[in-house]
């Protein structure tokens, strides 16, 4: 009787281990499913995030700020400071290079020293010039018949009487940032005059232009505006009284 019982006992205790292993395997397994579906449910998420944080502007891919002009170019005085960029009627701008070739060459280079003519990048701040990202000097400068400085914005016109330059999703550099980041780096450009254009609706939100501007020391002035990527005249709003125009035009038929 007693090895009957004691056998009995290591059967039940057997069977109770069985279970209890049993119920522990299913607990991680279905705790594996479950984390599972919240990894691909936070992946979801976030996908969904970053295609919702940035924006890719109208004519991206032929936005361009470019500018063609003169000055003396001045090496920084102290290390870890910029070059400078000095203009003929005497405005001073920080200038900054495009590769390390480009400020290499302009810093061990003489023939750098003197009056050149410069093609870059330029830059604003406060609807102020700040600087220009120097992309390359002389060769066919300047482009113009006229031997004049060249300033072109190709970008979006904005409710705040801007144009905006955004860098183009064609590079891949830029396409791993916005994909990293969120954002799409874009700079901002604003004219004097700005307003007369707008009132005599040469100037519209949200359509891409072509402005050729001229500076007046750190500000530019609009001088020609040329539709881009959009209409010449600007579509006029279907309203009721042009329905009822028609429909009374048609009756008179």
């Amino acid at each position: 009787m007693s090895n009957q019982s004691l056998s009995n006992n290591e059967s039940t205790s057997s069977t109770d281990e069985i279970k209890h292993s049993s119920s522990s395997e299913n607990n991680k397994v279905n705790k594996s499913s479950t984390d599972k579906k919240k990894i691909s449910s936070d992946n979801s998420q976030n996908a969904n995030q970053e295609r919702k944080r940035y924006k890719i502007l109208a004519g991206n891919g032929c936005h361009q700020a470019i500018a063609e002009i003169q000055g003396i170019l001045v090496p920084p005085s102290e290390e870890g400071e910029s070059f400078s960029l000095i203009l003929p009627d005497g405005l001073q701008i920080e200038a900054s290079f495009k590769t390390s070739r480009l400020h290499w060459i302009a810093q061990n280079k003489d023939y750098m020293i003197g009056l050149h003519w410069f093609r870059g990048y330029p830059k604003m701040k406060d609807d102020k010039l700040i600087s220009l990202q120097i992309i390359a000097w002389d060769g066919n400068m300047p482009s113009n018949t006229k031997g004049d400085e060249h300033w072109e914005f190709i970008g979006i016109w904005t409710a705040q009487r801007n144009i905006t330059v955004q860098r183009s999703m064609m590079t891949k550099d830029i396409r791993k940032i916005a994909k990293e980041t969120g954002f799409i780096k874009k700079f901002k450009y604003t004219f004097t005059n700005s307003y007369d254009w707008v009132k005599n609706r040469k100037l519209w939100i949200g359509y891409v232009y072509k402005i050729l501007c001229q500076r007046n020391g750190d500000t530019f002035e609009i001088k020609k505006v040329i539709p881009y990527a959009c209409p010449r005249i600007k579509p006029v709003p279907k309203t009721n009284n042009n329905r009822k125009s028609y429909n009374r035009h048609s009756n008179d038929r």
